[in-house]
């Protein structure tokens, strides 16, 4: 079933297979370390087929559930920007694919749901101050709902190993390697890594990649040279994956893993892949950029030199170029700020790179940084392309939140609080007002002295709107402000809409908010089979936001359907991480009577159960991605729930 799902995604990315994971439809490569006559870089693949089409469904959400290891797949083989023959620029102008807030929304909502962190609570009670704004607190009854170390270990991960047989299930197999990986804390990481490596030379594909990709989520230090041994191709590496080349996707996964290892060499090991690439190796080279983004180690200063030497180079391809700036941003070394906001004003400057130059200095700057605000808010009026302007709007939104010194920021604050506020209710409606929605209340929802406005705004703009992208957009910022008196409201129109779509956002806005009346109708929606994965899986978010217990049988009794049900499932019980879901998901994941694809799904909700982290591993990734342009290897990662 997952390689159903996933053959057209990998098709444009892996070429036909010889034996032992050859590629190249029968010509035969040298490893990257024995060096061809005139040949300095000891030989690199030709580049893959065209992946042109069109972009593939939202991310995440659970939206076409992915295959059985966790990957949650678009039903799309085409990049999310359907990059075209790997010519060097992109082949389509996508100034409105992807213009939608929802896209960004879906690669960065983890950090504003954080369904972890509720597992603290048992019970609630209501506060009654500031139940407009949501500046009221709860008092709350302290408890915990997460799984301790212990039941991890001998509930998880132990019994996971056990199914790591690498003559096993496909399926089961690589859902079972990425959930051991994700729950492993440092005392068991040995033994995790022992049952991960054999699997490197699993006679499928996907496992192989799962299993470089388990690695680096693993974060075990003694793994690096393997790593650097797949990404760059070399002899030991080819005999680690069974003889021949290593595939494209074990390479790109081991380079992205190589970034979340944050080992200091593995950058020099990345900057040597970049440099012997050529530009149309897309995959593999994007996914070394990125790796060189994650570092945060003595080594991220020669990262950060490097990447600014490539935001330099007018021959790199434009695709790949985008890419330097978020791993700029993600560096956070605050020495890249004057080349950025340079290059972001620079007239040859592509709109693909802009746009990520506008996310990377939303890393970077302060509210103190006048420049880079007054160029932000210039060219989120101002500006050429329509998706830099919606991120010039997000980006001034987390600057303005995380600012630790408010006070000493006064004006500054109250230039970009009018600046988003006043857009919420802008004429230019079919473009401004949804970002500028969500913009407000990311910044608000820091900013208790800016919400009233705002909040005003957004009632009054959801009051008036009949898109129904639009009010679901409003629908999700007066749930990020807890606006306890829109509650009602959003209740009866959830109820009463017949668009999923907004249904599902309502629902989260009343998870958001903690609406104790929603609980009902939401576990009775829940409990239907017959209604979209998507909508299922915010439901369950909704759930999990209001800490509902009684959500997690709701979702078990499910599991086991279709595929595209399962997927939302398992991806709803992993994110609430609630810990009475462990022992039932055990037994469907052990159970060697029970259907193979609801074992795997069951072995993917596990892993996020499970996971060491309040937010899933690949966030650092998600959060912050151009993904207008990404990569077929970068979408698998992000892919993957």
């Amino acid at each position: 079933m997952r390689w159903l799902q996933v053959a057209l995604s990998v098709a444009v990315l892996v070429p036909p297979l010889m034996a032992h994971g050859g590629e190249g439809g029968g010509k035969y490569l040298t490893p990257s370390d024995i060096a061809l006559p005139n040949s300095p870089s000891g030989g690199s693949q030709p580049p893959g087929p065209s992946s042109s089409g069109p972009p593939g469904a939202l991310p995440g959400a659970g939206a076409t559930s992915g295959v059985a290891g966790s990957r949650a797949g678009t039903g799309s083989g085409s990049t999310r920007g359907g990059m075209g023959a790997r010519t060097g620029s992109p082949a389509l102008d996508l100034s409105n694919a992807f213009d939608g807030w929802e896209y960004w929304w879906q690669y960065n909502k983890d950090a504003y749901l954080n369904l972890k962190s509720k597992l603290v609570k048992t019970s609630n009670v209501s506060g009654s101050l500031g139940m407009l704004t949501g500046r009221g607190r709860k008092n709350e009854s302290k408890g915990s709902r997460r799984p301790t170390p212990q039941a991890v270990l001998e509930q998880i991960i132990l019994p996971l190993v056990a199914v790591l047989d690498p003559d096993g299930d496909r399926d089961i197999v690589d859902s079972a390697v990425l959930a051991v990986a994700r729950s492993a804390r440092e005392g068991t990481a040995r033994s995790a890594l022992d049952a991960t490596l054999p699997l490197l030379g699993h006679h499928e594909q996907l496992v192989q990649s799962s299993a470089a990709l388990a690695l680096g989520i693993l974060r075990a230090p003694q793994a690096t040279p393997t790593l650097i041994d797949l990404a760059a191709d070399t002899s030991n590496g080819r005999r680690i994956t069974g003889g021949g080349e290593v595939p494209r996707l074990v390479r790109s996964f081991a380079a992205v893993s190589l970034g979340l290892m944050n080992d200091p060499d593995g950058v020099p090991a990345l900057i040597d892949l970049c440099d012997k690439l050529p530009d149309a190796e897309r995959d593999l080279k994007a996914s070394a950029l990125v790796a060189l983004g994650l570092m945060d180690n003595q080594a991220s200063p020669i990262a950060m030199q490097y990447l600014l030497e490539r935001l330099d180079d007018r021959k790199l391809d434009v695709v790949l170029k985008s890419y330097v700036p978020t791993s700029l941003g993600k560096l956070g070394l605050r020495e890249a700020l004057p080349p950025m906001l340079e290059a972001l004003g620079g007239r040859d400057t592509d709109h693909a790179v802009r746009q990520s130059l506008v996310l990377g200095l939303g890393r970077l700057a302060t509210m103190g940084d006048q420049p880079a605000l007054d160029a932000l808010m210039r060219l989120a009026v101002d500006g050429k392309d329509v998706i830099t302007r919606h991120f010039c709007m997000v980006t001034l939104a987390k600057i303005g939140a995380r600012d630790e010194d408010p006070q000493a920021h006064a004006e500054a604050h109250a230039l970009v609080s009018a600046f988003l506020s006043d857009r919420i209710l802008d004429p230019d409606r079919n473009s401004q007002m949804p970002w500028a929605a969500v913009a407000s209340a990311i910044y608000a929802r820091e900013r208790p002295e800016a919400q009233p406005p705002i909040i005003e705004r957004l009632l009054k703009a959801y009051d008036d709107e009949k898109n129904p992208s639009y009010r679901s957009a409003l629908a999700l910022s007066l749930g990020l402000l807890r606006v306890r008196g829109a509650a009602p409201m959003l209740l009866q129109d959830m109820t009463e809409s017949k668009d999923y779509d907004f249904k599902g956002f309502a629902a989260l806005a009343l998870g958001l908010i903690d609406h104790p009346p929603a609980i009902e109708p939401l576990r009775r929606l829940c409990a239907e089979r017959n209604i979209p994965p998507t909508f299922r899986f915010q439901v369950a978010t909704a759930l999990g936001l209001m800490s509902d217990e009684a959500a997690i049988p709701l979702l078990l009794a499910n599991l086991d359907d279709a595929a595209h049900v399962g997927g939302a499932v398992a991806q709803a019980l992993g994110l609430i991480g609630d810990a009475s879901a462990i022992e039932p998901l055990q037994v469907m994941a052990l159970d060697t009577n029970e259907k193979k694809l609801t074992r795997a799904f069951a072995c993917v909700a596990l892993g996020m159960v499970g996971e060491r982290t309040d937010l899933p591993w690949n966030t650092p990734i998600a959060v912050d991605n151009n993904y207008v342009w990404n990569v077929d290897a970068i979408n698998m990662v992000l892919e993957i729930y």
